[in-house]
């Protein structure tokens, strides 16, 4: 995408925020709940958490009057989760649903798509200090015996995968990254550009202009047809003690609690009911359809706003919980906090990829010349860096020197031959997500790990590339 279209398409959100719109909140919410057709469409009929207030609605809030469940109750100023905290809304405590808002239908065994504003959690992680480096875990619980007294402490970190944990009446079924790698909301921070210009999309009615984020699951296959079976999205978002880091990491302590969470009900009707709508599951043969055919089948021609994120389709577990280690390629760290947004956002691989950089700088005594260039002999100093990137985190090492035009050109030349080495070595080392030779989708398997995305619109097939940030 152009400048100008990026620039344009900015402006035009700005406008669209001087309506008469109510002002939203800064946090996050299931916005819908979709099923997940074998080629990778989100299809509809769309579902909604339990309580939904449409953000068009005049009488729309965004606070925990409405879509918001914050715990610690921020509006109350208090720091400590207590024990008889609910894991669900007041609004959200049973299962309150209209016909506008319907639960969401579906099957057993179907992959659904949870969507969620980022809000600039992920596009602008400057704005909150010290947030985990995923913008915070996504845990998802599930149970056919949902109470309205349900507490957080006795679900979340409790329920385990093989439903034996706490009270055993429901387990957790995934844990996602809040970033998925390729959400954005429209702003001019270097990330949010970058995933514009990456994965831009036609602008849509609710999503608007912006890219939302998603936690795709495939469901269990167990689930009882005709039941009602209860979801609980739970987006853990401590602030740590360390920039960077994840929890769990040797020295890394939460010094903040801060967690939101959405609660919905899902109605599980027979694979091949009509009332699944545009893709049943037993025509799509979704129920059936396992990790890997639905990665190959994924229909790489589709609008990103509009279809899954196929990274998110290889396995439930993108961050490892005792009793489930990752078996997910979906994103993990893409959004840099600021201190390394001038570096290239590169996806590891597993193992290190490093590449070089060129800084330079100018003394004030010195002149350029009438076309903005450096006049020969002119001294400029040139601060050579060597970025390694693994597994999400970036480590930066800044050697300078101060050379004259003529050499500064030359480093800048040899520089850029670098990096373009490297970008190429990344962009075709194992775990890309890239059109493979028989044209099907090829999805990383290395747990934890970014996938550099390769675009998979058939019109823009360009791959994803390191850029130096100005």
């Amino acid at each position: 995408m152009a400048k100008s279209s990026i620039l344009l398409r900015q402006a035009l959100v700005a406008l669209a925020g001087l309506s008469s719109l109510p002002t939203t909140t800064a946090h996050s919410w299931v916005e819908q709940l979709q099923r997940i057709a074998a080629n990778g469409t989100l299809v509809s009929p769309v579902g909604y958490q339990r309580g939904f207030v449409a953000r068009d609605n005049p009488l729309f809030k965004g606070d925990v009057t409405d879509d918001l469940w914050q715990l610690p109750a921020n509006a109350l100023g208090r720091t400590k989760i207590y024990d008889n905290d609910t894991i669900c809304s007041p609004q959200q405590s049973t299962s309150n649903y209209t016909a506008e808002f319907p639960r969401l239908v579906t099957a057993a065994g179907d992959y659904i798509a949870m969507r969620h504003e980022e809000n600039g959690h992920v596009t602008l992680p400057q704005n909150q200090a010290n947030k985990p480096r995923n913008r915070g875990t996504i845990y998802i619980y599930g149970t056919d015996n949902s109470l309205p007294n349900d507490t957080l402490v006795s679900i979340h970190k409790v329920w385990t995968v093989d439903g034996t944990g706490g009270d055993g009446r429901g387990r957790l079924l995934a844990t996602r990254n809040y970033d998925d790698g390729q959400c954005y909301q429209v702003n001019s921070g270097a990330i949010s550009s970058s995933r514009q210009d990456q994965f831009d999309k036609v602008a849509t009615d609710p999503e608007g202009a912006d890219l939302w984020c998603q936690s795709d699951i495939q469901l269990p296959s167990d689930i009882t047809t005709g039941a009602n079976y209860t979801l609980y999205w739970v987006w853990d978002w401590p602030t740590l003690n360390k920039a960077n880091a994840m929890p769990g990491e040797e020295g890394v302590n939460v010094t903040r609690q801060e967690i939101y969470t959405s609660c919905m009900d899902l109605e599980i009707v027979d694979a091949c009911s009509d009332a699944l709508g545009d893709s049943t599951a037993c025509a799509s043969n979704s129920t059936a359809t396992t990790k890997t055919s639905i990665a190959q089948s994924f229909d790489k021609s589709q609008s990103y706003g509009s279809a899954a994120v196929p990274q998110e389709l290889t396995g439930n577990f993108a961050v490892n919980v005792e009793d489930a280690p990752a078996d997910s390629s979906s994103n993990d760290g893409m959004s840099a906090p600021p201190s390394l947004a001038a570096s290239a956002v590169v996806a590891s691989t597993g193992t290190a990829s490093t590449f070089s950089t060129v800084t330079k700088s100018k003394g004030s005594s010195h002149h350029t010349s009438s076309a903005g260039g450096e006049q020969d002999g002119q001294t400029v100093t040139v601060a050579m860096s060597t970025v390694t990137v693994t597994a999400g985190v970036t480590t930066t090492t800044v050697t300078a020197t101060t050379v004259t035009a003529a050499a500064n050109a030359a480093a800048t030349s040899e520089s850029s031959a670098s990096t373009d080495s490297a970008a190429s070595a990344t962009t075709s080392a194992p775990g890309v997500v890239a059109e493979a030779s028989n044209g099907e989708l090829g999805v990383p398997r290395t747990q934890g790990v970014a996938p550099a995305v390769t675009p998979f619109m058939q019109n823009r097939r360009r791959r994803s590339r390191i850029s130096i940030l100005e």
